[in-house]
């Protein structure tokens, strides 16, 4: 069952928080695999009884089960006593769990009272103020009378403060301060609750952890602490990780490789006529990318984190490589083939220009001719 999320005025959120069926549930499961392990204790020690084990290797074998049985014995002494400090169920009368369902029973109750005393005091405020004329006479002489408060006043402690009315105040008066400090005495008392139910649960939580680390302390077995324990533990983390999420990081790799190969095979047809070399450079990165790709989607759909569709798409791409590369080589050639008919004609005019300003006798209109013919033997 949920909890209330408002627990205003007594407190600004619950101040017992926590799921007492889930501390139950795990105090279940602990002491269950306590019971397991007391059946697997019993099952060993029953394997060394037989009068053949009467030998060397026999007796060996039975030292080696013993210290097992042993060690596993103080395992299930562990297990056992964490499953009996959580407890195995809120309605028992030990275990944390049990604690904290009354702490939690507690202040729901606290909470109930308190919001409705709050409530009532600041409606009988308001009647106090009337019946006072507007001053509001508090009994705590540290605080002076006010005009009109928005709401009940409260002490460092949390606490209301009592009104005090003098002998000479109305009938109407005492009857209204009659009944907000009753209804502020109310407010005490769930106050009260409140941290009855919040050191309940505290000192339940202490009595728990206490009874746990002592059943650590105690049976003589060996923690795993320092470097190299810490260090082993983060690898087995770290391929814990990998082996729950390694699909997703190849599939990401394939997704990253691919985009950047359709950039680069993008860029290698813009700078094919421009600068085939850089054209070449583009297209072989490319090419590498598309293959990392490929590799890394025929991995997820051999393993069934994939599709074969992927793996048909990057065949094709792969194969349309080749006719790009096909293009650039074209586009190379036809650049050098314009390199080599530009110098080409440029050596024919220059022929034709040096043949005729040989000619004895060559006049203007000559020139002029002899430029035609080499403009015509350039193009």
């Amino acid at each position: 069952m949920s909890r209330p999320a408002d627990w205003t005025p007594l407190a600004a959120a619950d101040p017992v928080p926590g799921d007492p069926m889930a501390v139950a549930s795990i105090g279940g499961q602990l002491t269950k695999v306590a019971e397991q392990i007391s059946a697997d204790v019993a099952w060993l020690r029953s394997l060394c009884t037989a009068q053949f084990w009467d030998s060397g290797a026999g007796e060996a074998f039975a030292g080696q089960v013993d210290d097992a049985a042993a060690k596993l014995a103080r395992a299930h002494e562990r297990y056992l006593a964490a499953g009996q400090a959580l407890g195995t169920s809120p309605a028992s009368a030990a275990g944390y769990a049990a604690a904290l369902d009354q702490a939690q029973a507690m202040s729901l109750r606290a909470r109930a009272q308190g919001q409705a005393a709050w409530s009532a005091m600041r409606s009988q405020l308001a009647v106090v103020e009337v019946a006072c004329q507007g001053l509001v006479p508090w009994a705590d002489l540290n605080v002076q009378a006010s005009f009109y408060p928005a709401q009940p006043l409260l002490d460092q402690a949390g606490q209301p403060v009592l009104i005090h009315t003098a002998a000479s105040a109305s009938a109407a008066a005492h009857a209204a301060v009659t009944r907000y400090n009753a209804s502020a005495l109310d407010y005490r008392t769930a106050h009260g609750w409140l941290a009855e139910a919040v050191a309940m649960r505290d000192q339940a939580a202490a009595s728990a952890a206490a009874a746990i680390q002592a059943a650590l302390g105690d049976d003589g077995l060996q923690n795993q602490t320092g470097l190299w324990h810490d260090i082993t533990a983060a690898a087995d983390a770290a391929f814990g990780w990998t082996e729950q999420h390694w699909a997703q990081v190849v599939s990401d790799i394939a997704n990253v490789c691919g985009w950047i190969a359709s950039a680069l095979g993008l860029l290698a047809l813009i700078f094919a006529f421009i600068c085939p070399p850089l054209a070449a450079a583009l297209e072989g990165m490319a090419l590498t990318l598309t293959e990392i790709a490929a590799v890394c989607d025929l991995i997820l759909a051999i393993t069934g984190n994939g599709s074969w569709l992927a793996v048909g798409l990057d065949l094709f791409s792969l194969a349309t490589f080749s006719l790009g590369r096909n293009f650039l080589r074209a586009a190379e050639v036809g650049v050098e083939a314009a390199d080599e008919i530009s110098l080409e004609g440029a050596v024919a005019r220059a022929d034709t220009m040096s043949t005729g300003l040989a000619k004895p006798n060559i006049d203007l209109s000559a020139i002029s001719r002899l430029a035609h013919d080499a403009e015509a033997a350039s193009d």
